[in-house]
C-alpha cells in the first residue's frame, strides 16, 4: 500500500515536471517594460491579459518568447488587424490596426508549436487631447517654377483641378514627459474623407516657412502628401507641395516648384 502511494506521488511529480517543462519551453508573449512615458528599462513584462490593445491608424508589437527557429504569424480577421513578423535580434509580431474590433493572432514556430494572443483595436479618437478644424477657402493658387509658360499654365490648371480639399482637421496628443503625436485629416466639400495621416516634425526650409510630411503610418511606410506652412503673410496658408509628383513626369522633368496654396480662412 505504501509502495503504491509513493509510486502515485512519483507519477504526479513527474507529470508536474513535464508540465513545467512544457510551460517553460512553450511560446508566450511579452512587451518591453516602459516607465515614465518613454523609458525602456530593458526588462520584459508579460502581455497583460494576453491582449494587445492598439488604435486605428496605428499598431503595436509583442515579443515572442520560447519559439524555436523561424516564426510566422496569422490574423484571424485581417479586416480588423494584420500582422507580420520581425526576427532581427529578437522574435516579434508586429500588428497594424485596420478597423475597430477584435481578432486573434496565432504565432507558429519552425517546429509547429503555436500560441495565440488577442488584439483589440480601439478608436484612435479616444487618444487625442486637442482638436482644431479649419475650412479651406476656394481661392486656391498654384505657383509653378522651372517650366515653360505653356507648361506652367498646364501644370497649374491640372493641380488646381485635382486639389479638392475643403476642410482640414488637426488633432494632437501629448506623451509625458514631453513627446507629442499629431494627425491631419482632409475632407472635400461633401465632407467625405480624402486622406489623413500622421505629421512628421516640422523642418525649417527658410525664414517664415517650414515643411512637414503626412504619412499613413508612424514608421513612414507610405507618404501621403508633403506640406509647407507659410507664416510670411497676414493670411494663413497651408501649401501642398506637388513638385516631386510633376517632376516625375518626363514632360515636366525640369520643374523646380509646384506649390498649391490652401488658404485657411476659418477656424472652427
Amino acid at each position: 500500500m505504501r509502495n503504491t502511494y509513493f509510486k502515485s506521488l512519483w507519477l504526479i511529480l513527474c507529470l508536474l515536471g513535464l508540465m513545467a517543462c512544457n510551460d517553460e519551453n512553450g511560446i508566450y508573449f511579452t512587451q518591453d517594460e516602459i516607465v515614465e512615458g518613454d523609458i525602456n528599462t530593458g526588462k520584459q513584462i508579460g502581455l497583460k491579459e494576453n491582449t494587445l490593445v492598439v488604435y486605428t491608424h496605428s499598431g503595436g508589437s509583442v515579443n515572442v518568447q520560447g519559439a524555436k527557429g523561424e516564426i510566422r504569424a496569422t490574423s484571424s480577421d485581417e479586416q480588423i488587424a494584420t500582422v507580420r513578423t520581425a526576427q532581427e535580434g529578437k522574435n516579434s509580431a508586429i500588428v497594424t490596426a485596420v478597423a475597430i474590433g477584435k481578432a486573434l493572432v496565432t504565432v507558429t514556430d519552425a517546429e509547429g508549436a503555436s500560441a495565440t494572443f488577442s488584439v483589440e483595436v480601439k478608436d484612435e479618437d479616444e487618444l487625442w487631447t486637442s482638436k482644431r478644424t479649419y475650412s479651406i477657402g476656394k481661392a486656391k493658387q498654384c505657383i509653378v517654377e522651372g517650366a515653360s509658360p505653356a507648361d506652367s499654365a498646364a501644370i497649374a490648371a491640372d493641380a488646381l483641378t485635382l486639389t479638392t480639399e475643403s476642410l482640414c482637421v488637426f488633432k494632437a496628443r501629448t506623451f509625458l514627459p514631453g513627446g507629442t503625436a499629431q494627425r491631419l485629416s482632409f475632407y472635400n466639400e461633401a465632407k467625405e474623407l480624402l486622406y489623413e495621416g500622421l505629421i512628421t516634425p516640422l523642418e525649417s526650409i527658410e525664414e517664415g516657412r517650414g515643411r512637414f510630411s503626412l504619412y499613413a503610418y508612424a514608421d513612414e511606410q507610405e507618404l501621403l502628401a508633403s506640406f509647407i506652412i507659410d507664416t510670411k503673410t497676414s493670411t494663413r496658408f497651408l501649401i501642398k507641395d506637388l513638385t516631386e509628383a510633376y517632376k516625375a513626369q518626363p514632360r515636366y522633368s525640369t520643374v523646380s516648384k509646384v506649390w498649391v496654396y490652401l488658404p485657411l480662412t476659418t477656424l472652427l
